[in-house]
Parts: structure tokens; C-alpha cells; sequence
């Protein structure tokens, strides 16, 4: 016999659902202490193709970095010759990315080469053939090479965010599984919209996601294939499953399940099938995620009274409760770095975006708002993403559900566009 489960209930579990750089460090309590300016010159020469304009969005999107105004460059220079770096420094620059772009046997030849004021040398440069419908990740990619040039840090410009897409009257929505780069470019959906979709996350190698989709009063897993479009149900399942994960090796899933009016955290092995049951409580556990290590797991659980975090170890051992402030914690998401974990809490009828320590200690809000949840984290770390909504007035209208990027060193935050209300964002592992 199928078992039901009401619309509101799968909602609320859901819901329980300093490097160093060579011309400047970035701390995590305070900021940088200097921005690297970049001086952008040239990628010109095929029309309908403009570099200059995304590399600029990327850097004007984090922390650190600043981009020289093209009314302060000291000297028109091509890609193939050497840039006078003292009349550039002078110019405030510390870097200067000189590109070409033309075009070759029919596609677009891109080349670019990189220059370290400071050091006074060439820091790279590479000759990149293109079709042109590629030539917005080249951007993207050579952003990357910029931000890990000066910060030795990886950059997360060349990355997709995959999101739930909503339309339609607040009491009959329709949700689909979309996808874009991390700047809202490119945009596609994955789904016709004929089931609920909620909680989509990336698998480690960027090739699936894994969500949770509610058809005809069944909440069940599934796995969409980006590039094939296949779909698979997860695992053949005795409850109601909600807020899965991908462990950091991608060879099992993480979710809550809901049985016989508990729901407590399993693991289920994707080569065998099996499913492991890590919590016994009567009290809710959900929205578990692992730490980059695959040691421990953090989670949230009503056990206390109220919705708290919890970490634990990755066999359900050795469980502490790590939140202690005023209100209530939910959603908890580890850093891929290991580092931090974010969250979303509420607390007096206002909702906040933060961050603590694996321990517990140095919790610091980012972000509040009538309605702001489900931080997510870019690949690097030093990004985070959430879905916000804002009351309008007295009149208890409200605005669209929208997608938020938000550097955690700056506290900056970026409106990422989208066609229609977004929510539950989730970001791509490096692709390249």
C-alpha cells in the first residue's frame, strides 16, 4: 500500500533540511587588506564576443579584487608586446591581462597573457581555440587563472548553479530543476515541471544531481544526468525520504528518512543498494551534510526542544550538539574547506545567514531578511549562496523568492537573475 504524506510536512523536513596571497592576505573576520587591481586590455577583434565585460562581473562579484578603469591605462599595448609594468604600477595596477581575439579555420582563437606589476614578469598566458558558443567559459577560466595568479586559491567563476524554478499562484506552485553558470548566463532547465522537485545537490564530479521530488503524495530521490538527461529513483526506499547529498567521494547518499513517525539520517551505498541507519531518535534529525574529509557529519535535530545543529561521526557516533545562541538552527552545510559551516536561522520573526566553526565557536551572521535560507557553498569556500524574500510594507505583500551570491570575507552580495522566483540554490563543483 503507497504511503501518503501531506505537502507541509515534506516542506518541513526539508526546511530541518587565511590564505596567503602575494600581494595581500585575506582573513576571514575582516576583509582584505588591499585589492589586487587588475588592468584589462584588448579582446578585441570578433564582434558579439565581450571578455572584458564578464571577467569584469566576476571580480566585481567577491572579495579582494578590483578592476582598473580603461580611462587610467598608461599605454595602449598589444598581446605581442612586452607592457611597460613600472608605467602600470604607477597607474595603480598590479596586474595587466593583455588578450587577442580572432579568427582561425573557421572558429575563434583566443589568447591571452598575464602580467604581475610586482614581480615584473609574465605569470601566464595561453592560446585557446574556440567555438564561438564557448567563448563565455573561456571567460570564465581565465577569471580563474587571475584569482588563483594572485591568491593561491582556486577560483570559482568557471562553476554552474543548479536551482529550483518557480511559477505559478503560492497555493499551486510548479517547480522545475534549472541550471546556469554561477553569473546567471546560459540558462536551462532540466525539468518540464510536471513534479515537485526540492533540495537539488551537485554529485563531487559536477555530472548529477540528486533531489528530492513529491508526485501524487509520494516523496521519493531521484538522480538527473546533466549531459544525457536521465533520470534514476534512488534506492528502493521503506519512508519518506528528504534532504539528500552526495558523500564527498560520490559513492553514496546521505538523506533523512521519515518512517513510522520518525525521521532520523541514513546513508544509502550507491554500488550495493544498502541503507544505514545512523540516528535512533524520536526526535526529527535531517538535512545531514558531510565534512570534505568524510570523517563526521553535521545535521539538524529537534532532540533539545527546538531545532538545533549537531555534528557527529561518520558512523552515527559521538554525537554533540555545536549551536548554543538565541533561536533556532537549520539547514547546516559543511565548507568544502573544511573551515566552516553555514546555516540558516530564525529567531523574533526575522531569518539570518551564518557561519561557525566545526566546534561551534565564532558564529557570525552574514545575511537577514524576512525570509532568507538554504546557504550553500561555492567549491572554494569562500562563497556563499542562498535564496531570499523580502516583505514589502505593511500590506504583508511580498517580494520574489530570488538567488543571492555573498562573500563571506567582504559580507558583498550579488542578485543572480533568473527567469523566474528561485529557491533551494546549490553550486557545481569545479569544472576544469
Amino acid at each position: 500500500m503507497k504511503k501518503k504524506i501531506s505537502y507541509f510536512l515534506i516542506l518541513l523536513i526539508t526546511t530541518y533540511s587565511s590564505f596567503a596571497i602575494s600581494h595581500f592576505n585575506i582573513n576571514i573576520q575582516r576583509g582584505g587588506v588591499k585589492n589586487i587591481v587588475i588592468a584589462i586590455v584588448g579582446f578585441t577583434g570578433y564582434q558579439g564576443i565581450d571578455i572584458v565585460s564578464i571577467i569584469t562581473n566576476n571580480f566585481n562579484s567577491c572579495d579582494g579584487f578590483k578592476i582598473l578603469d580603461e580611462s587610467k591605462h598608461p599605454e595602449n599595448i598589444s598581446i605581442d608586446n612586452t607592457p611597460n609594468l613600472n608605467l602600470w604600477k604607477v597607474a595603480n595596477a598590479d596586474a595587466v591581462l593583455i588578450g587577442e581575439i580572432k579568427k582561425k579555420d573557421g572558429e575563434i582563437e583566443l589568447v591571452y597573457r598575464l602580467w604581475d606589476t610586482v614581480m615584473k614578469k609574465q605569470l601566464s598566458g595561453k592560446s585557446i581555440t574556440i567555438t564561438q558558443n564557448n567563448w563565455q567559459r573561456v571567460a570564465h577560466i581565465i577569471s580563474d587563472n587571475i584569482y588563483k595568479s594572485f591568491s593561491g586559491d582556486n577560483g570559482h567563476f568557471d562553476t554552474k548553479i543548479a536551482y529550483i524554478a518557480e511559477t505559478g499562484p503560492s497555493t499551486k506552485k510548479t517547480r522545475r530543476l534549472a541550471i546556469m553558470d554561477q553569473d546567471g548566463n546560459n540558462h536551462q532547465y532540466l525539468t518540464n515541471g510536471s513534479k515537485t522537485i526540492l533540495t537539488p545537490r551537485f554529485s563531487p564530479n559536477g555530472e548529477k544531481i540528486v533531489y528530492m521530488s513529491y508526485e501524487n503524495n509520494m516523496a521519493k530521490l531521484y538522480t538527473h544526468n546533466i549531459l544525457s538527461g536521465e533520470e534514476k529513483t534512488v534506492f528502493a526506499l521503506d519512508g519518506i525520504s528528504s534532504a539528500p547529498r552526495f558523500s564527498p567521494k560520490g559513492d553514496s547518499i546521505i538523506m533523512a528518512i521519515s518512517k513510522n513517525g520518525h525521521t532520523n539520517i541514513h546513508t544509502g551505498s550507491l554500488k550495493t543498494s544498502k541503507i544505514k541507519q545512523l540516528t535512533r531518535y524520536r526526535a526529527i534529525s535531517t538535512s545531514p551534510s558531510y565534512s570534505p574529509d568524510s570523517k563526521h557529519i553535521v545535521f539538524t535535530s529537534n532532540r533539545g526542544g527546538i531545532p538545533q545543529i549537531y555534528t557527529m561521526n561518520v558512523d552515527g557516533s559521538n554525537v554533540k550538539r555545536i549551536s548554543f545562541d538565541k533561536g533556532s538552527y537549520t539547514a547546516p552545510s559543511w565548507s568544502p574547506r573544511g573551515d566552516y559551516i553555514a546555516f540558516t536561522k530564525s529567531y523574533n520573526g526575522s531569518f539570518f545567514i551564518g557561519v561557525m566553526r566545526p566546534d561551534g565557536t565564532g558564529e557570525r551572521i552574514l545575511a537577514k531578511g524576512f525570509m532568507v535560507e538554504g546557504a550553500n557553498w561555492s567549491p572554494n569556500g569562500r562563497m556563499i549562496i542562498f535564496s531570499r524574500q523580502e516583505k514589502i510594507g505593511a500590506r504583508k505583500l511580498r517580494s520574489k523568492n530570488k538567488i543571492v551570491s555573498l562573500d563571506i570575507v567582504s559580507g558583498y552580495e550579488r542578485n543572480i537573475n533568473t527567469p523566474q522566483e528561485a529557491i533551494d540554490p546549490t553550486w557545481s563543483p569545479f569544472l576544469h
